[in-house]
């Protein structure tokens, strides 16, 4: 095809098509470049129209091309005299935008350059690559373990924190499903908290997990989805504080054992504004004996203030005592003294102490 015949594809085109003459200097090392012709997309690109540019030199329309960083004339010459091809991604200084470039020859001497504005795309990248490098140190630098894996569970990211929790390397973690943590007797229960997050819902639970030194210990998750393939789990060692809670909730069993089968009537109260009446103190438990004592179930008495069940209790004097043992903190006996209403008259001595829970 002749020039005639290319002209009229080439302005159709929606990237930037431009024909250059190589300029050599006395040594015969490329030094500029002339501008034989350019497309409408091209003076769209550059900003300058075709009469402005065709037969001039690329030093005298841009002089900043040939002081820049990236050798374009060298570039591009290496291309004309060699007869080679080549593509690219570069920054122009003088047109202060990115471009990708493709540049070949036909002919010797002259070369042929197909180039796109990219500078949009490339500040995206950019803006993505920033947001990455935030990622990444956040989770280098978070105080928990953190796992990202993708749906078949494999591990994909650990931090740090991950290797000081399990023991391993994160090159040997990157190596390994999520469940390979996972204690056996867990496993089904851990798959069951992840099926959540195919659904975008945020997951907590509590698992166990084994240590590369194959000791067992508690664990606290919690999993997030992040991408239509990918999850996020945020952990912690939880054996101390599951320890702890362990304990705690045995003797709470044991404290309950305790009250449920004192031989003595015992109750529990939550205090209400001062605590100056009876109505301020709400009834949170009764033990077997005292529901014996009173002839009535639990669910009969739960909520009730001790007003209701006593309706003569202000004038008794036993509040007087409940209200000094709640702000004091010190236990105290009331005395064995007789308690009339219209369905009681019946002698009691109480002892009153202060629940750890301000009750």
């Amino acid at each position: 095809m002749d020039d005639k015949t290319l002209k009229p594809l080439t302005n159709q085109l929606s990237i930037g098509f431009a024909n250059h003459k190589i300029i050599c200097d006395e040594n015969g090392k490329p030094c500029d470049y002339e501008f034989v012709e350019i497309n409408p997309a091209c003076e769209e690109i550059i900003g300058l129209k075709a009469e402005n540019v065709i037969g001039k030199k690329v030093s005298e329309i841009l002089p900043n091309v040939i002081e820049s960083d990236f050798d374009w004339v060298g570039t591009y010459g290496d291309v004309a005299l060699n007869n080679t091809a080549k593509e690219f991604e570069q920054y122009s200084t003088p047109l202060k935008k990115y471009f990708h470039v493709k540049v070949f020859s036909l002919e010797k001497n002259y070369f042929i350059t197909l180039f796109s504005d990219i500078t949009e795309k490339k500040q995206k990248d950019e803006e993505i690559e920033q947001s990455n490098i935030k990622f990444k140190q956040y989770i280098e630098n978070a105080p928990y373990a953190i796992f990202e894996f993708n749906t078949k569970g494999l591990i994909i990211e650990v931090n740090s924190e991950a290797s000081k929790m399990t023991g391993y390397l994160n090159k040997e973690l990157l190596s390994m499903n999520i469940l390979d943590l996972i204690a056996d007797e867990d496993k089904e229960e851990v798959i069951k908290n992840f099926k959540p997050l195919k659904e975008n819902k945020f997951n907590l639970f509590k698992y166990s997990f084994i240590t590369k030194t194959k000791e067992t210990r508690l664990g606290n998750c919690r999993a997030v989805k992040i991408e239509s393939n990918r999850y996020v789990a945020f952990a912690i060692d939880f054996t101390e504080q599951g320890n702890l809670e362990r304990e705690r909730n045995q003797a709470q069993k044991k404290y309950k054992a305790l009250f449920d089968n004192m031989r003595s009537g015992a109750a529990i109260y939550e205090v209400l504004n001062d605590g100056k009446f009876g109505r301020d103190y709400i009834v949170k438990n009764f033990n077997k004996e005292s529901l014996r004592i009173e002839g009535k179930t639990k669910e009969e008495v739960i909520g009730k203030s001790v007003y209701d069940l006593r309706p003569n209790i202000d004038e008794y004097g036993l509040i007087n005592t409940f209200r000094e043992v709640w702000k004091s903190g010190i236990s105290q006996k009331f005395q064995t003294k007789i308690y009339i209403d219209d369905n009681y008259n019946n002698y009691y001595e109480n002892d009153v102490l202060n629940y750890p829970t301000a009750q």
